[in-house]
């Protein structure tokens, strides 16, 4: 029934944008509210498991996939606001499961120190100088 309502709502606003004549700015709010709810997956297990679905970038607040868990699609990634600043200098571990890399980084508005994550790698930053708890962005592309 979720994702039902989901997919509802989200071709709803699709069409709302395009009638404002700006479906880039519009569309990628719709899509990240649709991939926000889709990833909630009914519940907690979503956020504390050392999953990470296919096609995905997931971020762990612990070393080794642990703690919570927030999965990114294919968009960049600057948290430091999200989830009301919760995400931002937080993750201690990656898991890129999308067919690119993803680049991350320890500034708001992709600056500061950085790292380049391959495709299906699995990063743990706890050896990485500048990187350890203080990841603040992460988009695909290296």
């Amino acid at each position: 029934m979720r994702l039902r309502i989901n997919t509802t709502f989200s071709a709803d606003m699709d069409r709302q944008c395009d009638n404002q004549g700006d479906p880039n700015g519009c569309g990628a709010a719709v899509a990240t509210y649709y991939h926000f709810v889709n990833d909630l997956n009914n519940g907690a297990a979503a956020f504390y498991d050392d999953t990470c679905d296919v096609g995905y970038f997931c971020m762990y607040d612990d070393d080794d996939r642990g703690g919570w868990r927030v999965q990114l699609a294919r968009r960049s990634a600057d948290f430091h606001d999200f989830a009301g600043g919760d995400l931002n200098d937080n993750v201690k571990s990656v898991w890129n499961r999308e067919p690119d890399a993803w680049r991350v980084y320890d500034d708001p508005g992709y600056g500061g120190s950085t790292r380049c994550v391959a495709a299906g790698a699995v990063e743990d930053f706890g050896s990485f100088d500048g990187l350890n708890d203080e990841l603040s962005a992460a988009r695909p592309g290296c």
